[in-house]
């Protein structure tokens, strides 16, 4: 008897409304979402509408049985835009308030790529191809990460031996520096490394001197690591010029100035803080998925919005809470 192949989980989906999802516009396409409502109407016969607590209604589409009239449930999946620039849900799931399943969807995987049918954007992708969550292959440099770091890191290790053998004998190696040009373990590029399952945070070293604590701190309160890591505080570096910057975002190699967040919600560089002033402001990078402040999106082209104790940011799944001290 030939096993059922499982496929892929799916990323844990934010959570919205369909009133959030219409102020967003064409942005929330490709968001994976999960709104929650009753059901009011159908359409068609793979589709029907969901009304928010803000009686604003939304059109789900699925691949199966529909839930019945007036039932009260939540559906997840990712969000497209209709020909009126409206937007409306793919449905991977659906479950009533308890979680319990009320609609088996299809589990189609036609091309095999390990996203099934209705969220699938690219049909038919040849097979072993890596892809996104929308079923759409990666561009070359993710594809093949690995070798090309790899290769970057042999060539960085030859030029560093060559570098190290023309040295005269007897040569100084500059401070915080090693013979083949990286960081050693007492220069500034140190740092310990605090990671759970979603935030991964540098703690500076202090071996260089003594850091400038700046004011403000952010309480992570959402995105699976409440009490795992602790609250992200601001240092000055002192190697930096300009104003001290904070940044955000799924990609970029983690130093006490950028906290990587590992989730598919948040893009590569999602948001920036800056300290100017003597207070800190946010400004969103993010189109697709864009930074929420106390529950409000905000536009990519908005300026550096300034911070008071008790806001709440959103990136994605993970959420904070600033404290200005």
């Amino acid at each position: 008897m030939m096993a059922t192949p499982t496929l892929p989980a799916q990323p844990t989906p934010a959570v919205a409304t369909a009133r959030q999802l219409f102020s967003l516009g064409t942005r929330a396409r490709d968001q994976f979402v999960e709104v929650t409502g009753e059901v009011s109407r159908y359409e068609g016969e793979n589709a029907f509408y969901l009304e928010d607590d803000y009686g604003v209604g939304l059109r789900i589409v699925v691949s199966g049985q529909r839930p019945a009239r007036d039932l009260r449930v939540a559906a997840a999946g990712l969000v497209s835009i209709d020909e009126s620039g409206n937007p409306y849900i793919v449905a991977q799931r659906i479950v009533d308030p308890t979680k319990v399943e009320v609609v088996k969807p299809v589990e189609v995987d036609t091309d095999g790529d390990g996203v099934l049918d209705p969220a699938d954007r690219c049909a038919a992708t040849p097979a072993n191809t890596r892809v996104d969550a929308v079923g759409c292959p990666l561009p070359i440099w993710e594809r093949h990460r690995t070798a090309i770091l790899g290769g970057v890191g042999l060539l960085a290790l030859a030029l560093g031996v060559a570098v190290a053998l023309r040295r005269p004998s007897g040569a100084p190696v500059p401070m915080g520096s090693s013979a083949l040009g990286g960081p050693s373990a007492s220069g500034s590029a140190a740092v310990d490394i605090d990671e759970g399952k979603t935030i991964r945070v540098a703690r500076p070293d202090s071996s260089q001197g003594t850091l400038q604590i700046l004011p403000g701190r952010l309480e992570i309160t959402g995105g699976g690591d409440q009490g795992r890591v602790s609250d992200i505080r601001f240092v000055r570096d002192p190697m930096a010029q300009g104003e001290p910057e904070m940044t955000f975002g799924r990609a970029g190699s983690v130093s006490p100035t950028h906290i990587i967040l590992k989730s598919q919600t948040v893009s590569r560089l999602h948001a920036k803080m800056r300290f100017s002033g003597g207070r800190w402001t946010i400004q969103n990078f993010s189109d697709t998925n864009p930074l929420m402040l106390n529950g409000q999106p905000v536009r990519v082209d908005a300026p550096p919005a300034p911070l008071s104790s008790g806001d709440t940011i959103d990136m994605g799944e993970v959420s904070f809470r600033f404290h200005d001290r």
